[in-house]
């Protein structure tokens, strides 16, 4: 890709002499204008002065946030594929979040150094590039259960994490859930950004904006759900139906934590979509009535063929076998994740994967589980742990 064009708008000469230094030291793109006054209104002097250029790039300073919040709206309004680049105060997450709003595709913190709008510059040389590749859609993976506490989002977050330790693999965990985030509570995470900023930004959302929502834990991009309770909440079907695309175009894999009570349109959306539907079930008996109830809800929505039952928490001694729980809900079992109580808790008070945490048979059964769905295969952690003696 030839050197990307850049437009440069700040209301100091003096900073946007600064500006045009920085991008042209990152070796990516050369400076095509600089416009020293904010953009008012659409088609002003300002703003016709970048839509006659049509520059790649608009890196903008945030010296007076109104106006330039203004200048993005303008700017994105009159120019949609140009990406929009801010620079201004990191510590201000509603400026971040206002910006983001406005069209910006990324927020470069001051002072803004070489090196972060070198990357910048990459990720979106990276995505032009993805762009004009035929590309494959990642695979998804929805994780459910019909009953509460069957440890749907314990399967999610260890199948996610067991599948991001293969070399070159990317890989998301995606929380859709209606309500709280567990996932985020699994994991201890304290995000910026969740699902709800994704689903506002659908219309623009593209591979680069959505990784921007996500946080990164062990080699996971995980994109937390709502942060705020609200129990008749669903999520919006039209703009979750871009999210899970751009999702699937931009990872390998994507594991999503779905509860069923998280609206019957969005649940039937990405049942429909999924390459498989693991259904968590524990040997109990109101679990297995349940169980069944959803297995009959997937099959009138001739989904039925991708759904994987996975047995939670068996242990030797249950009452209930594999041949009833098959009986009961009329679907063949596709694992058995050994039960582990003392291991469980330990991951959860830690925020650690149980994957990580140790070598349990539960470890070792997420691991093999997560290689039979895909194929991918995982670092044999054993071998790994000699090694440090040989």
């Amino acid at each position: 890709m030839a050197d990307v064009t850049v437009g440069i708008l700040c209301s100091s000469p003096e900073g946007s002499a600064s500006l045009r230094d920085l991008v042209n030291a990152t070796g990516l793109a050369v400076v095509q204008l600089e416009v020293h006054e904010y953009c008012v209104a659409a088609g002003d002097r300002s703003a016709r002065r970048f839509t006659e250029s049509t520059p790649a790039v608009i890196l903008v300073d945030m010296d007076d946030q109104n106006l330039a919040l203004q200048s993005l709206r303008i700017l994105h309004s009159a120019l949609p594929a140009t990406w929009l680049f801010v620079s201004g105060d990191g510590a201000d997450t509603q400026a971040i979040i206002e910006s983001m709003r406005a069209g910006a595709r990324e927020f470069l913190p001051k002072p803004l150094t070489g090196k972060a709008l070198q990357q910048a510059l990459g990720r979106y040389i990276s995505e032009k590039h993805k762009e004009t590749e035929a590309k494959t859609a990642g695979k998804l993976y929805c994780v459910t259960s019909a009953k509460a506490g069957a440890g749907a989002t314990s399967i999610a977050v260890n199948l996610a994490v067991a599948l991001a330790s293969a070399a070159e693999v990317k890989v998301a965990l995606l929380d859709l859930t209606s309500a709280f985030s567990d996932v985020a509570a699994f994991l201890n995470l304290r995000p910026k950004f969740t699902i709800e900023q994704a689903l506002a930004s659908s219309s623009r959302l593209d591979s680069a904006l959505l990784d921007s929502y996500t946080s990164s834990a062990y080699g996971v991009s995980i994109l937390p759900g709502v942060a705020s309770f609200d129990p008749g909440r669903t999520l919006p079907v039209a703009e979750l139906a871009r999210v899970l695309q751009v999702a699937a175009e931009t990872y390998h894999y994507c594991i999503c934590d779905f509860p069923v009570f998280s609206g019957k349109e969005s649940f039937q959306l990405a049942s429909q979509i999924s390459t498989a539907i693991l259904v968590a079930v524990t040997p109990d008996l109101p679990s297995l009535w349940r169980t069944e109830q959803l297995v009959r809800f997937l099959e009138g929505g001739e989904c039925v063929d991708r759904v994987r039952l996975i047995v939670n928490r068996s242990r030797s001694a249950d009452e209930i076998r594999d041949t009833e729980i098959q009986q009961a809900v009329k679907h063949p079992v596709f694992w058995k994740l050994p039960g582990d109580d003392a291991s469980c808790t330990e991951a959860v008070n830690s925020g650690k994967p149980v994957v990580l945490l140790n070598g349990s048979e539960l470890a070792r059964s997420y691991r093999e589980l997560a290689q039979e769905l895909t194929g991918v295969v995982l670092p044999d952690k054993r071998r790994s742990f000699f090694k440090l003696f040989s």
